[in-house]
């Protein structure tokens, strides 16, 4: 009987963490889904030289972070800085946070 009861109790917190583990591997994705977004709109627009926000609509359709808000700012340099927002989410214990990565451009002439 109390092999049982041990066991059980176990199963029960491996099991809840096994739970909060894969939330977070989650969380990972979504974050490396942005990134990638804005890797890809950066090369982008480095590679054209230019900025057209029209030409980078199709990038952000086709990606895989389909709730990121993405804006962009040229600066006095002539760099565009990209940034996104995009929400971040742990279900299992009911938790979201809004978040924002950027990343600047090589000056484009």
């Amino acid at each position: 009987m109390k092999g049982s009861f041990e066991f059980s109790f176990i199963m029960i917190f491996v099991m809840m963490f096994l739970v909060i583990g894969m939330g977070l591997i989650n969380i990972m994705v979504q974050y490396q889904d942005a990134r990638m977004l804005q890797e890809r709109i950066i090369a982008h627009i480095e590679v054209m030289e230019s900025f057209d926000p029209n030409q980078l609509k199709t990038l952000t359709q086709i990606s895989a972070c389909d709730q990121c808000v993405v804006s962009y700012q040229a600066d006095e340099h002539h760099r565009i800085e990209v940034t996104i927002q995009f929400p971040l989410r742990l279900p299992i214990i009911d938790w979201s946070i809004n978040t924002i990565i950027s990343a600047k451009t090589i000056p484009l002439l």
